[in-house]
């Protein structure tokens, strides 16, 4: 028996595969290519089987020391994908007895409670953690359509929230995109364009066309938003209660739980041109955070400052907040190097008094600023280009998608390399002399990390390098001109080339390795997998550059999407989605966990769905909600869609290889 068979076996409650693959020696610390161990396996499997084979498969792995607490790359146990998958307790109780930790949340700082399926499921894990049950949404009120003229009036009010909020240190985007995967992207690019945490931005708020659209139609406009650094809950509720709080000053109604997994949505049918009074008692009213500077006399409202420090060889930042919390206040702060993790704590051990809070908060901040603190971010680590938002004139080269069976012929074809996919932004720098300057993926010049700027040294003309803005990193995989000279026309080795010699003069740069050979090709393919890489991308050697979508330059995607719909939804943050077959009949594919920041969608909805692979009949593995698609109709929701489709049999060859 090939122990690696393991994974597959536990998976499917296959008791007997499973004792003679632990009688056979198998590691029960090991993980099988997705980076989960035979426990979070069966886990996962709970919903997929017969209560009684995957609780009798647990008990095995659990009596053979398979490691109860191993949470793999998005910080879930298996305790916390059984309540994720399971439809029954059975599973959960039985991880709970074996001594699992209960009061848990994955890596994006979703607690166990939030993301369990099954009703009974959040009730226990309720019971056991002290987290309260989250509240069901307010019902929406009835859409009332919006006349041109109401909407004119009601624009100009949201405009100077959305102002407001950038000045609070938000990234706002109104009608961002037309989905909300398009919204996340062009908001996560701001924040990283203004320069992120360090640059004392917190956080964003957004909506979509989809979003401007059903509020004309209906009188009621839905808000995204996230918090930095991680999107935790308590930077959610941060974020969530500045941006409620700004629209209900400015007098616009806002249905919301404050919960994470709700978006806030603003009722424009009876927004009243002036703010409403200081004192007025709204039900579950958020407090209003502003930033440093910005007073609003009589208001009990939170406020923040963002204070950095440059001198002496240091580069600072203190963050101070005043909020409320239970039925007080309190005032905590943030401190460390800028662009680094801050150390954060608390001026108050328990809330106290709005005045006695206000009283700490101002006294922190004098503090801080005498010691030569200030508001302003002389010395960001971002640059400030006054072209910023400007057409360059150089646009990137884009990679055509292509399939996991087209791939091998371009393995084994001498005249195609493989470099690494990115997860990154698409840049092209432009140099001259000590000048750099960067551009995005729409040609525009954005602000680019002052580290780049310097070391550039002399040049005899300028030089444009391709590549992807990684962190405070910039990789490179292409080379446009260099020193006055436009290679454009040259085939890609030989660029390539000449980038690996232009790079040795810019110390803040890397290349991207590139692959010729075929094994080499395959291993560096196998290695992106392994590490949970985004893809690569093949391209023809011998091809010279031109910009937009090209056949020259292929890209693989270790994961794909679908549009689904959605057939059940499953008790908090899960749905069920479906496709319907050629025959018509609906075939479900499984559950996906739905985003703190994405609506709840109803059955029926059309949603997309990433995912990694589907097995022959079964179902999606490691499925990723992306959002609702209005713009597709059922008739898009079908199986024929899935093209990623592995056997069993083939999945187990592989883990055994």
């Amino acid at each position: 028996m090939d122990p690696k068979k393991i994974f597959e076996a536990a998976r499917e409650a296959d008791v007997e595969t499973v004792r003679a693959c632990i009688a056979a020696g198998a590691d029960m610390a090991a993980v099988n290519a997705q980076g989960f161990t035979a426990l979070q396996c069966a886990a996962m499997g709970s919903n997929q089987t017969e209560v009684a084979p995957n609780i009798a498969v647990l008990r095995l792995l659990l009596d053979a020391a398979s490691p109860l607490e191993y949470t793999g790359t998005d910080g879930r146990t298996a305790l916390y994908l059984a309540a994720e998958f399971a439809p029954t307790t059975d599973a959960v109780q039985l991880l709970l007895d074996a001594g699992a930790k209960a009061d848990i949340s994955d890596g994006h700082g979703n607690h166990i409670t939030v993301n369990a399926m099954m009703e009974e499921v959040v009730a226990l894990l309720a019971r056991v953690t002290g987290k309260p049950i989250p509240e069901p949404p307010p019902p929406e009120p009835d859409p009332v359509k919006m006349t041109t003229a109401q909407w004119r009036v009601t624009k100009a009010r949201i405009d100077a929230v959305f102002e407001a909020l950038t000045k609070a240190g938000l990234v706002a985007l109104q009608d961002a995109g037309q989905t909300q995967s398009d919204g996340f992207s062009d908001c996560t690019e701001a924040f990283h364009e203004r320069g992120g945490e360090a640059a004392g931005v917190h956080g964003f708020c957004f909506y979509t066309r989809q979003d401007l659209n059903r509020a004309k139609r209906t009188s009621q406009l839905s808000l995204a938003y996230w918090g930095a650094p991680q999107g935790a809950d308590a930077d959610m509720l941060r974020v969530g209660e500045l941006i409620v709080g700004r629209f209900r000053t400015a007098g616009f109604e806002v249905r919301w739980n404050g919960a994470a997994s709700m978006r806030p949505e603003v009722d424009l049918r009876q927004a009243s041109p002036q703010a409403e009074p200081p004192n007025k008692p709204t039900p579950s009213a958020a407090p209003v955070e502003q930033a440093a500077g910005e007073q609003m006399a009589g208001t009990q409202a939170s406020q923040s400052s963002f204070l950095y420090f440059t001198g002496q060889g240091s580069d600072k930042v203190y963050q101070v907040h005043l909020r409320a919390k239970d039925d007080g206040w309190v005032v905590d702060y943030g401190n460390g190097r800028r662009g680094g993790t801050l150390a954060t704590g608390t001026k108050t051990s328990s809330p106290v008094a709005f005045e006695a809070a206000l009283k700490i908060y101002e006294k922190v901040v004098k503090e801080k600023t005498s010691k030569g603190y200030t508001p302003d971010q002389s010395g960001a680590l971002y640059t400030s280009t006054e072209l910023a938002g400007r057409i360059s004139g150089e646009l990137p080269q884009l990679p055509t998608l292509i399939l996991e069976e087209q791939v091998a012929r371009y393995f084994d074809d001498a005249g195609w390399g493989l470099q690494e996919k990115a997860d990154g932004e698409n840049r092209i720098l432009l140099i001259e002399g000590e000048t750099v300057r960067g551009t995005n993926r729409r040609g525009l010049f954005v602000d680019i990390p002052q580290a780049w700027v310097g070391g550039a040294g002399a040049s005899a003309g300028r030089t444009v390098i391709a590549g992807e803005h990684v962190g405070d990193a910039f990789k490179a995989f292409d080379l446009l001109e260099l020193d006055g000279q436009d290679l454009r026309g040259a085939p890609f080795i030989e660029r390539f080339g000449h980038l690996q010699k232009a790079v040795a003069r810019l110390p803040w740069m890397v290349v991207i390795d590139l692959e010729t050979t075929a094994e080499g090709k395959r291993r560096r393919a196998a290695q992106l997998l392994a590490a949970h890489g985004e893809g690569y991308v093949l391209k023809a050697l011998a091809a010279p550059f031109a910009a937009g979508r090209s056949t020259t330059s292929l890209k693989f995607k270790f994961n794909q999407s679908a549009t689904c719909e959605v057939i059940r939804v499953n008790a908090q943050r899960s749905v069920a989605v479906g496709l319907r077959d050629e025959t018509g009949a609906m075939v479900d594919m499984g559950n996906v966990t739905v985003p703190p920041n994405e609506a709840l969608p109803a059955a029926g909805t059309l949603v997309e769905v990433r995912y990694l692979y589907r097995y022959a009949g079964g179902k999606f593995e490691q499925p990723v909600y992306k959002g609702q698609r209005p713009d597709m109709t059922a008739e898009d929701a079908v199986l024929s869609q899935v093209t990623r489709i592995k056997d069993r049999g083939a999945v187990v060859d592989d883990e055994a290889a």
